[in-house]
Formats: structure tokens, sequence, C-alpha cells
């Protein structure tokens, strides 16, 4: 018997680890947008009197209102640079493990 939904599994969404996404962070938390709302949000945060509020669509379809103050970061994120943010942290942790003595607390 054949699994009804089966279909819906066999189409393989595209991997966190292949898109490239920009960050955007403030006081609301951060949201992940396409470099397309990105340049977007630079465009009117740039402005000299820019508008009280903006609404941010997600790469998840989620639509967030939001007052323009309070974007602190738009921030790219490729990954080329989060291999590169994992490995630092890997060899961080190393040198941390490498400089514990066995009578310190985990």
């Amino acid at each position: 018997m054949t699994n009804r939904i089966q279909h819906l599994f066999d189409e393989r969404a595209e991997s966190p680890r292949d898109i490239e996404y920009f960050v955007v962070a403030g006081e609301f938390g951060q949201v992940f947008v396409s470099r397309e709302t990105a340049r977007r949000l630079r465009t009117i945060v740039s402005r000299i009197v820019p508008p009280r509020w903006i609404d941010i669509r997600s790469l998840f379809g989620t639509t967030l209102r939001v007052r323009t103050r309070t974007i602190l970061t738009i921030a790219e994120s490729t990954a080329g640079q989060r291999a590169a943010a994992r490995q630092f942290w890997r060899e961080l942790d190393a040198e941390e493990s490498n400089d514990r003595r066995p009578w310190d607390p985990d």
C-alpha cells in the first residue's frame, strides 16, 4: 500500500545551508528576509524622515509591522559566512576544552 501523502515528502525543500538571506534584528527579535526585502528596508530606514511604522515580509511569508526606529541591524547571511562562523565556534570550543584542567567543573 502506498502512502497517499508520500509525494509531499519527495519534494525536497531548499536546505537552509544553501540559501542566502538577510537577518533583520531589533527590539522585536529577528526576522529572516530576502535580499530584495533587505534592500527595500535599507532604503526606507535611510530616509531623512522615515515612516513611523514599516511592514517586513519574512522568508516564510509572515508579515510583521514594526516601528522603524526599532530596527537595529540588517545583516547579510550567506552559506559561506555561516560555515565560517560554525568553524570559528568549533575551534573556540576546542581551545577552551584544551585549557580545562581535569578537576574543573564542566
